[in-house]
């Protein structure tokens, strides 16, 4: 078959894949069925728009079998006031029930947040997901071990402010201020050459944070981690990623210690119209 085949007797013109296709791949003539331009294949994204928005099944792609593509399920849309009461109530969790997160309610979150849009559709995001209390106890320890550093050779960008010392007191006194004990750790990470894939892994991690309250999990971006991840030699080879690649996202999560049944106050936003 063609790379992308459109079915005259199904096809009503309406232009829809035409007007959706982010590339610009269709041209459209009025009263017959739209046609594509040449070199369809190479500039083609692999989106699905044009296969998920026509309402007659005309088109088939290639690379994307229709079979595969799911039903919207319109009674599952949220409304105004269920987004509102959403957004408004979740809550970085920082104190966590000792339970374990299965490998299962992971792959779960995973598969969910694996729908977040990516730069041109490259589906670039990959996830280490860490389940092991005694290797995200040994991150925590390489944290602090930069922290240490940073105070006392100092780290070019880093500013050596006393609440590291705090941290680090803190931690040896026997509380993990860096990843909080938390029963699971995920990271997502991407080609450390492409310009974009830090802002894709962050959209999936924000996306995936959101989902766990679903589950009844919790979570809280891990940022003293990801600065650490960013510049400590040791804590990069601690989490032995493929070559080339780079983290751009950590999530603590886990269950949930307490309820919380107040919404906090939050600064009015500021907008600028034109």
């Amino acid at each position: 078959m063609d790379f992308i085949e459109i079915d005259k007797n199904k096809c009503n013109q309406d232009g829809l894949c035409v007007t959706v296709c982010p590339s610009r791949l269709f041209e459209y003539q009025k009263d017959i069925p739209p046609t594509t331009v040449k070199d369809i294949e190479s500039m083609c994204i692999r989106c699905g728009h044009c296969v998920a928005v026509c309402p007659t099944g005309a088109l088939k792609h290639r690379s994307l079998d229709i079979h595969r593509f799911e039903t919207v399920e319109e009674e599952f849309r949220l409304s105004t006031e269920q987004c509102d009461a959403f957004f408004k109530g979740r809550r970085s969790i920082r104190a966590y029930k000792d339970k374990p997160v299965s490998q299962e309610k992971i792959a779960r979150l995973i598969d969910i947040a694996r729908y977040s849009p990516t730069a041109r559709n490259s589906q670039g995001v990959r996830w280490l997901a860490v389940t092991d209390r005694a290797e995200i106890k040994r991150y925590s320890g390489l944290v602090i071990d930069f922290f240490r550093v940073v105070l006392n050779e100092g780290v070019p960008g880093i500013n050596p402010n006393p609440h590291l010392s705090k941290l680090i007191s803190d931690y040896d006194a026997g509380t993990d201020v860096i990843l909080r004990e938390a029963p699971a750790l995920i990271i997502t990470y991407g080609d450390k050459e492409n310009r974009l894939a830090q802002n894709d892994c962050v959209i999936a991690l924000a996306n995936l944070e959101l989902i766990t309250s679903a589950l009844g999990m919790g979570g809280c971006w891990a940022g003293f981690f990801m600065t650490a991840a960013a510049n400590y030699e040791p804590l990069k080879e601690a989490l032995a990623l493929p070559e080339r690649q780079q983290a751009f996202g950590a999530l603590m999560i886990g269950y949930p210690r307490f309820r919380y049944q107040l919404i906090p106050i939050r600064k009015e936003p500021k907008i600028i119209w034109r």
